[in-house]
């Protein structure tokens, strides 16, 4: 996930926990479409350890691992994967990790191209990362010409205006 944009680089299913070989191939592949960034923010998973931190470094990143038990800290991963798990408890219903797969990379899709975030000023991360404009603003004023017209008309029973006529 992109800390600027929030654009979701890379998103991979996995039987097991994955492991560093898994970890670092997901990263290359980021990277490889993404291009390769100064710093990569990892929690505190054994995958994420030495030979992690020694291929990485190899290429220039530096891994930053927030303290134990500080989920602000990785605030943007984790309110990704709130918004990941609302939508995986309501359509997830799959079983083998191929077809799993096949609807990350479709939610992704949707996720990086038609969903607007507030944070984003209501762009959607793939048009921050492309870096358009946020749309012009429009103001609405009391002074504006367009000026709203009420017509009244008075309905009455029987000649007494009191008393509203039904229907």
């Amino acid at each position: 996930l992109d800390g600027f944009s929030r654009r979701l680089l890379a998103l991979r299913v996995s039987r097991k926990t994955p492991t560093t070989a898994g970890m670092l191939r997901l990263v290359f592949r980021a990277m490889r479409s993404a291009g390769t960034s100064r710093f990569l923010v990892t929690d505190h998973g054994c995958q994420f350890g030495g030979k992690f931190k020694r291929a990485l470094a190899k290429r220039g990143v530096t891994v930053v691992q927030g303290r134990v038990h500080s989920p602000t800290f990785n605030g943007l991963v984790e309110r990704f994967f709130c918004t990941w798990k609302f939508w995986q408890r309501a359509t997830l219903l799959f079983w083998k990790t191929d077809s799993i797969q096949r609807r990350l990379d479709s939610w992704a899709t949707w996720y990086n191209t038609r969903r607007p975030m507030w944070v984003l000023g209501g762009r959607t991360p793939d048009e921050v990362w492309r870096g358009e404009p946020l749309p012009e603003s429009w103001t609405c004023r009391e002074r504006d010409s367009v000026q709203p017209v009420f017509r009244v008309v008075r309905r009455h029973h029987a000649g007494d205006l009191r008393v509203a006529a039904a229907g």
